[in-house]
């Protein structure tokens, strides 16, 4: 009976291949895509708003989960031998986005604050559109004085929406991994 080994299985250990530069490349290939997006959101999207607004949204969903599909993929076909743990996937997905984010956090506020100031009139507008039918006038004006508080601010505009990248990347590279994921065999 053949035992099973590493050399018949293709198994590389983990611990012995860095995931940063997958995850760079991907996170910059996953920041050009939602640029793109970005832009096409300031310069079609926004104006258009009503539905294709709202289906604009699923969009860039559909980039971060690409991003994370594709470099995990890559990891764990070109570099780790087929096989790939559920952690090693959470890892690489989440600072694969917070990389896409990062970049495209940074092109968004120079768009904001230097090329185009009124799409965040635009967005302001946007945003409250939709929200008049589910909140009265009270809450309305609160949304948007806390808004405009926070877009003004470091906080608001860079460093909350790389935090919440990184929550919602690493719910997508969970649940990406779970899909994904193939442990190698168990060596007996």
């Amino acid at each position: 009976m053949p035992t099973l080994d590493n050399d018949q299985f293709n198994i590389i250990d983990e611990k012995s291949v860095s995931f940063t530069n997958t995850a760079v490349r991907y996170g910059l290939i996953g920041g050009a895509a939602l640029i793109v997006y970005s832009l096409l959101s300031f310069l079609v999207f926004l104006p258009a708003g009503g539905t294709l607004l709202m289906l604009s949204g699923f969009l860039s969903f559909a980039i971060y989960v690409a991003l994370v599909a594709m470099a995990i993929k890559h990891h764990r076909d070109e570099e780790l031998g087929g096989f790939i743990t559920l952690g090693r996937c959470v890892g690489l997905g989440t600072l694969a986005t917070m990389i896409a984010v990062a970049l495209n956090t940074i092109f968004s506020y120079i768009y904001m604050n230097y090329i185009d100031p009124t799409v965040l009139d635009q967005i302001m507008d946007a945003s409250m559109a939709m929200l008049e039918s589910y909140m009265d006038e009270d809450q309305l004006e609160e949304i948007k004085e806390q808004s405009k508080a926070q877009q003004g601010s470091l906080m608001g505009g860079l460093i909350q929406p790389i935090f919440f990248s990184v929550f919602t990347g690493l719910i997508i590279s969970a649940i990406t991994g779970l899909i994904m994921r193939k442990n190698p065999p168990s060596m007996i």
